[in-house]
């Protein structure tokens, strides 16, 4: 049974993820890189269960429906990425060996050290009992035990009399039942000792790019950049409010993913459209604004806010107009679940 829970955790956090990242990836410059993938793969995975889920929730589907409907979506995807990009696996393998090789040994291994243990520290040694978890792990666990999508209260048990609009336009913690539900892992183990090993070096794969893009890919300026953002982020939880904090014992927390992965995502995704303007470009910037919904409901307001800024200043220094356009028009998730806020459906 363990045995199988581990091929399953595989599959659903590692294979599954960069097979859809590969479908979008080989129009890339840098399509043969694993971590890219990875990365891409997991914002593809999070932008399509919350157009899954919004829709099925307010057509009182149930929970199941979700978990199947998704699952099968995912599947299909990953079946047709194995398939038209069959010939990439070997040349990428490769490339990630080339790579690993290039790699400045001494601060890499740094790195690599001061990684693990700001992973294992959340995930071994200093579990957060925060008090939200009364309300989302108990929301995961209703919403398990009654197969629906809030229509329950979380704290009591009561039936919902309307819509909790706050709450359920973020799909988060019904992905995470999902995943619960898959694995056969307790949502509580699950998102408190699994899900930090994942998203913390994915967050700091994210970073790696953003580096990169900062220093002209220099490698070694990369790694100084990732090893002094190690160290703040492992000296700065002085305080349960500060985001690094939220990094390492929140990590399963809307409001720490929109702080240490969307938005910087959506950062990375601007240097890109700028860069090439590409059509893959634009598409993952706009399922990166469909994820900063799925996570919390901060990221109507904050995730357009972030790219506004940034568009403005692409207007001004590179005198391009149309680029607002185009940058305005992957605020469209943000539109429509801001009027469904507004209007309380």
């Amino acid at each position: 049974m363990i045995i199988l829970k581990i091929i399953l955790g595989i599959t659903y956090f590692l294979i599954i993820p960069e097979l859809l990242g590969l479908l979008i990836t080989k129009f890339k410059k840098e399509k043969n890189n694993v971590f890219l993938n990875l990365i891409v793969g997991y914002i593809i995975q999070f932008a399509s269960f919350e157009l899954i889920y919004v829709p099925m929730y307010f057509t009182k589907m149930s929970f199941q429906v979700v978990l199947y409907t998704w699952s099968t979506f995912l599947l299909i995807l990953s079946i047709i990425s194995l398939i038209t990009n069959r010939k990439r696996f070997k040349k990428i393998m490769k490339e990630t060996v080339e790579m690993i090789k290039n790699a400045p040994k001494m601060l890499t291994t740094i790195f690599c050290l001061f990684l693990a243990l700001q992973t294992a520290v959340p995930m071994l040694y200093r579990q957060k009992i925060d008090p939200d978890d009364a309300f989302y792990l108990a929301t995961i666990n209703t919403t398990i035990e009654t197969n629906s999508l809030f229509e329950y209260n979380a704290y009591d048990g009561s039936q919902y009399t309307q819509m909790p609009l706050r709450y359920s336009l973020s799909g988060l913690q019904i992905y995470f039942a999902t995943l619960s539900q898959i694995l056969k892992i307790h949502p509580a183990i699950l998102i408190h000792t699994i899900w930090p090993s994942i998203i913390i070096p994915l967050e700091f794969m994210l970073y790696g790019f953003i580096g990169k893009r900062l220093f002209n890919n220099n490698k070694e300026k990369t790694m100084y950049f990732l090893i002094f953002l190690s160290i703040i982020y492992m000296f700065g939880a002085f305080s349960v409010y500060t985001n690094f904090s939220f990094f390492a014992y929140r990590s399963w927390q809307g409001k720490a993913l929109i702080g240490n992965l969307v938005l910087p995502m959506i950062w990375l995704c601007y240097f890109y459209c700028t860069e090439n303007n590409k059509w893959m470009d634009w598409l993952v910037l706009f399922c990166s604004m469909i994820t900063a919904c799925f996570v919390t409901e901060m990221g109507v307001f904050l995730a357009p806010f972030a790219l506004g800024i940034l568009a403005i200043l692409d207007a001004i220094q590179n005198k391009k107009i149309k680029n607002l356009f185009q940058f305005g028009s992957c605020c469209l998730p943000q539109l429509i679940i801001g009027i469904l806020y507004l209007i309380g459906v």
